[in-house]
């Protein structure tokens, strides 16, 4: 059992995972470059790759090439050369300017990080062309009306939302499909007129909901199944729920608050079952759907003999250690952000569409055959963005890989401070939070080096600033100047604006206005969830072994599947 080199802790490489990484090894020419066992936990090898990942932070920086000033996801401190998204798809640059000759006296990832830095790369990371009226989103397509949406697709009207597909007037969630009029939503499907519900399926016009399917004008529940005017878990007369609402005065923002922090309190005294999830076959993880021979997996569906898979969705098979794949992905290994007809690649980063045979690439879309490439498109038997024939790159591909055998880079992912990236701005800190302090300590107790990027407060262009917490508490006492005025964080003392789209939809809910910053929001919604990590626990029912992400210091009771089933209303 090996150290971890990151963690130091002891972690397993099972034989699965050695025959998986025979199946993944590549063929070039008539040899087989064999991927050695990996050196880092899983924990470890998913938070490397998701610290390439920069979804959720947008700056504004200028174009290098048309001069214009741009939205993207790389601040204008950053080196590297970023184009307009519709420039950098479009045919009117030599993406072969930056190529050069591999130097055997440098290491490959020291020529990597050089490249990078002077490749091209696009914006942001979606195609214009799909969308409408969304130009503040990014990892997301096909949307209209959309603001500050991320890792979303086929939305409309949605605002500060992470991961929803297929959804409409949607605000401050995380991870829905199919849902309308949705505000602090979680983990949910097919709800419509829904606040603050999380794990919920096919409900409608209700409040504070955890666990619940098929119901109605609930409020506080957990664990109800196709039920009707429950308040608390206790059914109610018609005109006896619809009172009780009222009288609750929850257009109010301090009786909201008040409703947060009791059913925060409430939803610990119900049972919980020990992984979110259905349809699936022989399954580790959490978070699911229609999975099979799925193995420490989690925020998945469609999954197919994969292991170590986190946000990846529909057909993604034979994949091992990837972070947001799928789509008819197969045979990926160690890839990030990599998917839509991809198969073959190993160690891919921000890479989406047609993708065969690529080993080491970052954005090289509708290309095949790439070792060490950053920024091509419809591209084949290039090396770091230098082109060869088949027979030239089969030759010196090889060599390569002898090399990093020496020095110990093939079969590792990219080093994390060769990310265009801050730690703070990355995905791993979504799942990894780390303070500055603890990056600072890492750094002198790793081998890896983490950034950290400070943030700089820039006081948008208002009429007024005010402290959210001097707001009024209900949405009709807002006037309509409200949308000039800067609102200081409560918690952060950052400052934020509510959008037009957005006070359209508070008052058709009759919702008040947040006071905190769209960021902390997402933090707040966050923690909601468990944590990526598999613990060893028993029914707390009937005593059998379930492997969940509930750590035995959580206060819940925690069920087997059958056991849970036998408790829910």
């Amino acid at each position: 059992m090996p150290n971890c080199l990151q963690c130091a802790q002891n972690f397993s490489v099972f034989p699965e995972d050695l025959e998986f990484l025979k199946k993944l090894s590549p063929k070039i020419g008539e040899k087989v470059y064999e991927i050695p066992p990996p050196t880092l936990c899983p924990d470890c090898r998913k938070q490397r790759r998701m610290a390439f990942l920069n979804i959720t932070n947008l700056y504004s920086r200028e174009c290098a090439a048309t001069k214009k000033i741009i939205i993207s996801n790389f601040s204008k401190e950053k080196e590297n050369v970023v184009y307009d998204i519709a420039f950098w798809w479009g045919d009117g640059w030599d993406r072969l300017a930056t190529g050069r000759a591999y130097d055997f006296s440098k290491s490959f990832f020291e020529q990597f990080a050089e490249l990078l830095k002077v490749a091209p790369l696009p914006a942001l990371h979606r195609a214009p062309s799909f969308d409408e009226n969304s130009d503040y989103t990014n990892y997301a397509g096909k949307n209209k009306n959309c603001y500050l949406l991320f890792d979303s697709d086929k939305n409309r009207d949605c605002i500060y939302c992470h991961s929803i597909n297929s959804s409409e007037n949607v605000l401050d969630s995380f991870r829905l499909t199919t849902c309308e009029l949705c505000y602090e939503t979680i983990d949910s499907v097919n709800c419509y007129d829904c606040r603050f519900i999380q794990n919920c399926q096919n409900c409608s016009d209700s409040w504070f909901l955890s666990n619940c399917i098929g119901c109605k004008n609930c409020f506080g529940s957990v664990n109800l199944r196709n039920k009707q005017y429950y308040f608390c878990n206790q059914p109610l007369t018609k005109e006896a729920y619809l009172d009780k609402i009222q009288a609750l005065r929850l257009h109010d923002y301090l009786h909201i608050e008040q409703w947060k922090r009791e059913f925060d309190r409430i939803k610990k005294t119900f049972p919980q079952k020990f992984m979110e999830g259905f349809q699936n076959e022989n399954v580790l993880g959490n978070y699911l759907t229609n999975c099979k021979d799925a193995y420490y997996c989690f925020d998945s569906r469609k999954l197919w003999s994969c292991a170590y898979i986190d946000r990846c969705f529909d057909d993604a098979k034979n994949c091992m250690d990837c972070t947001e794949v799928g789509d008819m992905a197969e045979l990926l290994y160690e890839c990030t952000s990599s998917g839509y007809n991809a198969n073959s690649n190993l160690f891919v980063a921000n890479t989406l569409g047609q993708l065969f045979h690529l080993i080491y690439c970052y954005y090289c879309p509708q290309s095949s055959h790439l070792f060490g490439c950053i920024g091509l498109k419809n591209a084949k038997y290039c090396i770091l963005n230098r082109q060869y024939t088949k027979e030239e790159y089969e030759e010196l591909v090889p060599k390569i890989i002898e090399q990093m055998k020496k020095t110990r880079e093939w079969g590792e992912f990219f080093p994390v401070e060769i990310s265009p990236f801050a730690y703070n701005e990355s995905l791993a800190n979504d799942f990894f939070p780390m303070t500055k302090e603890q990056i600072e300590a890492k750094n002198l107790a790793s081998f890896q080096k983490w950034k950290w990027k400070d943030e700089i407060t820039e006081m948008p262009k208002v009429t007024k600033t005010i402290d959210a917490k001097m707001l009024p508490t209900e949405i009709s006492k807002i006037p309509d100047d409200v949308l000039s005025w800067a609102l200081l964080c409560e918690k952060s003392g950052k400052p934020f604006k509510i959008q037009k789209l957005e006070l359209e939809f508070y008052r058709k809910m009759n919702l008040p206005l947040p006071h905190f910053h769209p960021d902390v929001r997402h933090r707040n919604r966050m923690s909601k969830r468990n944590v990526q990590k598999l613990f060893d626990r028993k029914c707390d029912k009937c005593g059998v072994d379930i492997k969940t992400t509930f750590s035995p210091d959580l206060p819940e009771k925690v069920l087997c599947e059958k056991c849970y089933f036998d408790v829910v209303m």
